[in-house]
């Protein structure tokens, strides 16, 4: 795909042989703006001038000054060591090369010239060039938006802890919003509570999950994500009295306590229902973000003190329980605590138990996600996908037992049970499957961040014998950024190993963008979000075939997730994706099912 706007990239060749300029000039001049130096002196004089090239085309060997000097002057000026330079030479030994690249060149071309490997080269640095542009800009425009948010709000917060000191206010405060965290919260609550006792008043507790807020850091990132729990944090902050507590509760959730000088439960109730019903329509309020309207809502749960509990904690868990409720009747919602909700909380610790003996018994199993090219629709690999029998026919859900294996501590154990599953599979299968196939698997944030977890996996697969070219290791762009270091070394041991590295999720964070070129992979999945919107949305069908030609430019395979339909796979499949994933191709099958499927 060829990088189109409204002006013509500027290209500079610089070479002391008039005919090979004039050769370059008229490969290019039909797509680009074509400026030439036969020397050293004069390409430096064009490359710092007013009118600067997008891209330079620098012969290596000139008399005088050579190009590899005028790339390493180039590098050393800050007005010109972001513009692309591409070595055009009669040479092609490997150190001369690697003194090029050393220097800052991004790429080789050799002599005698070939008009179609020119305008490929070009083509794609100059598509890489622009592709990094645009988003640094998007990054920091962002990153302004964000900071002028914090800055407003920390001063709303400043008139609040003015006798604070900076140390505590750190511990005790999110670092995003600046709201008091849940540590903060219930030590605070424990003064009010005792006021509330000796003169015989009531008070309310309100929890609040936000509705929408993962579906918009999926379609539109983190980052707006970010700026909406800020502003959220600001209209609660408007809208609550002196004597409230306001809190962030982790997440998207945030926490508000009534200290009003109720006289009674009854009384209590009546007037935190309208207040919380208030704040609710204020949160449900549309939030202006540059070219759209963006809503979240919330669903919330009330609890009454001294009725509903004695300490904060109590207040807080009940009140956690009812918004829990207000979730599963549809949201955007309030509901009060009763006794009777509280069976839910049993519900899932039997759950946890149950899970904790199917892990030790073996019960659950790994259904496959066939992984297809999209040309000729034949199956190249498969993800593996965990399932948890229910005893009748049927699978618990995943949306329920994986989050609840990461807050029991059971993650990694479940990541590692699959994986040896999968291995076991691999060497059944060894004589039936087809050559260069390969089975991914995920790691959790939780597991992929755990200092011994990927040590552990390729123990693993040496100790059964597995050959490690037969599988791929899946991790979010989440597990990633949150050390991009410690997360390099890793994915380095992985693929040492031979295991193959693919991002998945691509695209739901701008993160990862700057760490793209620093990261060790072998390929992007395209989160579901964009290729199930390419038919309707504009910016998602520019996100995901940027992303496409991002990775084809850097040389990674790339994967479309989510394909539900022939339209959204032949989008992906113009714009160079040459591989996808979804029910259009095949939904999750199991293993006897894929197995007849392979050739």
């Amino acid at each position: 795909m060829r990088v189109t706007t409204e002006r013509r990239f500027n290209i500079l060749v610089v070479d002391d042989t008039p005919e090979n300029v004039e050769l370059l000039d008229e490969i290019l001049r039909g797509n680009y703006r074509v400026r030439a130096a036969l020397n050293g002196p004069r390409a430096l004089e064009l490359a710092r001038g007013e009118d600067r090239p997008d891209l330079i085309l620098l012969d290596v060997m000139m008399p005088g000054m050579d190009g590899l000097e005028v790339c390493r002057q180039l590098k050393a000026d800050h007005r010109t060591r972001t513009i692309p330079v591409i070595f055009v030479t009669a040479r092609s030994e490997v150190e001369d090369e690697k003194i090029g690249f050393k220097l800052g060149a991004v790429d080789y071309i050799t002599k005698p010239i070939s008009p179609p490997i020119v305008e490929a080269r070009v083509q794609s640095h100059i598509t890489l060039a622009h592709s990094k542009r645009m988003l640094e800009r998007m990054v920091a425009v962002r990153t302004r938006e964000l900071a002028g948010a914090n800055k407003q709000l920390e001063q709303e917060m400043r008139s609040r802890a003015q006798a604070m000191s900076r140390a505590e206010f750190v511990s005790q405060h999110d670092a995003l919003t600046g709201l008091p965290n849940r540590r903060s919260l219930l030590e605070s609550i424990r003064p009010a509570l005792t006021r509330a006792k000796e003169q015989g008043h009531a008070l309310a507790l309100l929890h609040m999950n936000l509705d929408r807020l993962q579906s918009v850091n999926n379609s539109l990132g983190t980052s707006v994500g970010d700026e909406l729990l800020v502003r959220t944090a600001r209209r609660l902050l408007k809208d609550t009295q002196t004597n409230d507590l306001v809190a962030r509760d982790g997440g998207d959730n945030f926490v508000v306590v009534f200290d009003r000088g109720w006289q009674s439960a009854s009384d209590a109730q009546e007037a935190a229902d309208a207040a919380s019903l208030d704040i609710l329509d204020k949160l449900a309020a549309p939030h202006a973000m540059e070219d759209r309207t963006v809503r979240l809502g919330a669903s919330a749960g009330l609890t009454i003190f001294p009725r509903d509990g004695d300490e904060g904690a109590d207040l807080l868990t009940r009140a956690q329980i009812a918004t829990s409720v207000a979730k599963k009747l549809g949201g955007d919602r309030l509901e009060t605590y009763s006794p009777k909700m509280g069976t839910g909380s049993k519900a899932r610790y039997s759950m946890e138990a149950h899970l904790r003996d199917a892990l030790d018994t073996k019960q659950l199993d790994i259904h496959f996600q066939p992984q297809c090219e999209l040309a000729t629709r034949r199956i190249v690999g498969a993800e593996a996908l965990v399932r948890w029998p229910d005893g009748s026919g049927g699978f618990i859900s995943n949306a329920s037992f994986i989050p609840l294996a990461e807050e029991a501590g059971l993650i990694l154990t479940l990541d590692h049970y699959v994986l040896r599953m999968l291995c076991q599979y691999i060497l059944d299968w060894e004589d039936r499957l087809p050559r260069d196939f390969r089975f991914a698997f995920n790691f959790s944030p939780l597991c992929f961040q755990d200092a011994n977890s990927i040590q552990r996996a390729l123990d693993l697969v040496a100790e059964m014998g597995v050959d490690p070219t037969r599988l791929e290791l899946e991790v979010t762009e989440y597990a990633v950024i949150a050390d991009v270091s410690t997360a390099v070394e890793k994915l380095r041991q992985v693929r040492e190993f031979g295991i193959r590295v693919a991002l998945d999720d691509f695209g739901t964070g701008y993160s990862s963008l700057a760490y793209l070129k620093t990261l060790p992979l072998d390929k992007l999945k395209i989160d579901g979000a964009f290729v199930q919107d390419v038919e309707n949305d504009n910016r998602s069908a520019s996100i995901a075939r940027t992303i496409i030609v991002l990775a084809n430019t850097l040389r990674l395979d790339v994967v479309a997730e989510g394909i539900e339909n022939q339209a959204q796979l032949e989008f992906v499949r113009k714009c160079g994706c040459r591989h996808g994933q979804g029910f259009d191709l095949h939904g999750p099958l199991a293993a006897t099912d894929l197995l007849k499927l392979l050739p």
